[in-house]
């Protein structure tokens, strides 16, 4: 496991990232209501154009791949499609009918459609109407609290949600048939099934084959959902709480969160996971704790302070609130990218095998 490179983006919180298909751009929003895209110059990124058009904070973006379309969500209740055109981007809008903040946002594994998470205990299935030239939404209303996190199962079909309550469901969602024939939908939202754990659920993913439900909670567990026998493992950890989770293969996850970095687990049997540890093998440790040491030394035989470096000894020096692929595919991930409430976007190389016989020394 090593860092490739490190971009100090922004000097503010990083509130979340996504890249385009060949990784030539990237959008951040920078703690504001805007979309700040940066392009790949040599090494460095550039600032290319700001997409303005929400009232208030950002919460999430998300960036498809194939159709080249950025899709956005604001605590200002709405959420827009955006579209590269020769003179820049446009907005799309959307109709969300909602009266509380827009949470989460992500597109679809088809990039047919995409589903929005809330504050108003809904999520809203969106789709596109091209008579309209708007994207419209079918509500899932069966939820009790704010919605924290989302994931679209490979099928295309099946919605992970992840919730304040404690509780992670999974819904059947709009059919494709159903979208483009544009019937009336009486099937959305069927609860498909329905787990609780001990905190927030801030964090939920499919495995590469949607056999395996992942979730995270606020009380720094990660619990695991077979959903061919309904059978759940928890791991409670001594970690800060986990914020997000990204499935390398089958096999291996990796989360992030509060403790500014990125950690990697393993079942190493058939449901038997376990914290491998640590993927941030930084070189500072034993200096700061050395630095340390001697400053309270001296603070005790003095009674003076030092000006000493109070830095992490991690790559990210604040909280890790957002993961993306950066390359390999779903079941093959070769390397990632983390954002951060530090400004920084920093590309991991990841080499499974590298990376556990490190964790193993």
């Amino acid at each position: 496991m090593s860092v490739a490179n490190v971009f100090q983006i922004v000097k503010c919180p990083i509130t979340c990232h996504s890249f385009n298909k060949d990784r030539s751009e990237v959008a951040i929003c920078p703690n504001t209501n805007e979309i700040h895209i940066y392009k790949k110059n040599g090494n460095n990124w550039e600032f290319e154009t700001a997409l303005k058009e929400h009232d208030k904070l950002i919460t999430s973006i998300d960036w498809a791949p194939e159709t080249d379309r950025i899709v956005s969500c604001s605590q200002d209740r709405n959420a827009y499609v955006w579209k590269r055109t020769a003179t820049g981007w446009e907005p799309t809008l959307v109709i969300l009918r909602i009266n509380r903040a827009a949470t989460v946002v992500k597109w679809s594994p088809q990039e047919n459609k995409f589903a929005v998470g809330t504050g108003a205990k809904n999520v809203a299935v969106c789709y596109y109407d091209e008579r309209n030239n708007w994207w419209r939404s079918i509500h899932i209303n069966k939820l009790r609290s704010t919605v924290l996190s989302l994931d679209w199962h490979p099928d295309n079909f099946h919605l992970g949600v992840g919730t304040a309550d404690s509780k992670v469901r999974v819904f059947s969602t709009v059919t494709d048939e159903a979208i483009t024939s544009n019937k009336k939908i009486k099937s959305v939202g069927a609860l498909i099934s329905e787990n609780k754990i001990s905190g927030w659920v801030h964090g939920v993913s499919f495995s590469p084959s949607g056999n395996v439900v992942a979730f995270i909670g606020h009380d720094s567990s990660i619990s695991f959902l077979y959903r061919e026998t309904n059978e759940v493992i928890t791991i409670k950890n001594k970690d800060l709480p986990y914020l997000s989770l990204l499935f390398t293969d089958e096999h291996h996850v990796i989360t992030i969160g509060y403790d500014c970095c990125p950690i990697l687990y393993e079942e190493s049997s058939p449901m038997n996971w376990v914290n491998m540890g640590k993927l941030d093998q930084s070189e500072k440790k034993e200096e700061v704790v050395s630095n340390a040491f001697n400053k309270f030394r001296q603070m005790d035989s003095r009674g003076q302070e030092t000006n000493d470096d109070s830095s992490l000894p991690t790559t990210h020096q604040n909280t890790i609130n957002d993961i993306r692929i950066y390359s390999g595919t779903r079941d093959n991930v070769t390397s990632f990218t983390t954002s951060g409430l530090d400004g920084k976007i920093v590309v991991w190389e990841f080499d499974l095998a590298t990376a556990l016989s490190k964790l193993k020394i």
